[in-house]
């Protein structure tokens, strides 16, 4: 681990033969689970370019129900207007980010990582619009238009 952080192959690191890279750190995530790491994920995959909250991979929920380890859904309220995508440098300011932490979730018997996703990525909205009202900040919905 460098920086306790490591890349997470989104599948565009293969060469034009097709082969993995050698530096490869697949199957990382799930080791360090195993030896009780916790881990922090961003299900999106990616930064938005609107503020709005994109479709969640399911990885994050997958390595949850294969390890037996709980999600702890997390909302960064705030975090697009403090450093935008597409923005070079901070903004002027200092906008407040406010961190909302819910309580963990296990997956249901049954439930396959699709429908642990959604469910953990509805528990994340209701924790986000939550945060957001209760500081004046605009909700998902907002940032959706």
């Amino acid at each position: 681990l460098f920086f306790n952080a490591f890349p997470v192959d989104r599948g565009k690191g293969k060469s034009k033969q097709g082969a993995r890279s050698p530096r490869s750190h697949r199957g990382m995530a799930g080791s360090l689970l195993t030896d009780g790491v916790p881990l922090l994920i961003f299900p999106e995959g990616t930064r938005s370019r609107t503020g709005a909250m994109g479709t969640f991979k399911p990885g994050a929920a997958a390595l949850a129900i294969s390890r037996g380890v709980p999600v702890i859904p997390i909302a960064l309220v705030g975090a697009w207007a403090a450093m935008p995508s597409e923005q070079a440098g901070l903004p002027k300011g200092r906008p407040s980010v406010h961190v909302a932490i819910g309580h963990p979730m296990d997956p249901v018997p049954g439930e396959i990582a699709h429908q642990f996703s959604e469910r953990i990525r509805r528990q994340v909205i209701e924790l986000h619009d939550q945060t957001a009202r209760a500081y004046g900040m605009p909700t998902l919905d907002e940032y959706g238009r």
